[in-house]
């Protein structure tokens, strides 16, 4: 099953920056998020635009740390 939404710290994970990188941005609107209560959450599928930018390597990275999210 894939998750349809991520927290900032799984996001954070996947994109190789911090929590707090991840909220910088999200205050900064460069990435769409929604609030609930104290938190954020970020459709996982915002992340797209974002991955299409990384390199191979990056790309490669990313699909690692999303297999072993979806995993736990």
């Amino acid at each position: 099953m894939e998750k349809k939404f991520l927290t900032t710290k799984e996001a954070a994970q996947i994109l190789g920056l911090s929590d707090r990188h991840i909220r910088r941005l999200i205050n900064q609107n460069l990435i769409p998020a929604k609030k609930v209560g104290r938190s954020f959450i970020i459709e996982a599928s915002q992340l797209n635009p974002i991955f299409q930018k990384a390199t191979p390597a990056e790309k490669q990275f990313i699909r690692k740390s999303i297999k072993k999210i979806i995993k736990e």
